[in-house]
């Protein structure tokens, strides 16, 4: 990774870590927030990997991250099942990665279809524990990996530590109790 990433890749940390708190301890009663915030920044890390697949400069990848992420919390809010989904899979992706400490070689079904479809049918049909349970659980994941990006300052996840992942479980299943309480 090249160096001027970094900076952009701690903002990006310091963002996911804020994200992650709401939506950890949050995100069931604020669950447009909370669905918003996951669509929001789930497409723009999506418009980034893919911007960088393609080794586009910093300005495309951050403004086509921006309006990646900006049509797809319209979106959502227009469609509120969708919303529900997506946390539900969104909450999938993230506990996949954290259960395989980022492997290389798992499926890319497994990873992008598989597990994501299961727990967003889960999300909706198990509405308000699923998603009580699901925004924990990506809340928790998203500070690992947003307090991850500030300590390491790039977006190397394979370097996450057991304590990162062990903060991770631990902060999902703290949020999981506040929010059913």
């Amino acid at each position: 990774m090249s160096a001027d990433w970094t900076s952009v890749d701690r903002g990006f940390g310091l963002a996911i870590t804020a994200c992650g708190v709401v939506q950890c301890f949050f995100g069931h009663r604020l669950l447009k927030l909370s669905v918003g915030l996951s669509c929001f920044f789930g497409t723009f890390a999506l418009a980034q990997i893919v911007c960088r697949l393609f080794d586009l400069t910093q300005g495309v990848t951050i403004a086509a991250g921006l309006a990646c992420g900006a049509v797809s919390v319209w979106a959502v809010h227009r469609v509120y099942r969708a919303g529900v989904f997506c946390i539900g899979a969104a909450a999938g992706f993230v506990l996949t990665h954290i259960l395989t400490g980022f492997k290389q070689g798992l499926p890319l079904w497994l990873i992008f279809g598989g597990v994501p479809l299961i727990s967003g049918g889960l999300a909706l049909a198990l509405e308000g524990t699923v998603l009580a349970l699901s925004t924990s659980v990506a809340g928790g994941g998203l500070i690992a990996v947003g307090l991850h990006l500030l300590r390491v300052g790039t977006s190397d996840l394979k370097q996450l530590t057991v304590v990162e992942i062990g903060v991770a479980c631990a902060l999902a299943g703290f949020g999981f109790y506040k929010q059913k309480k």
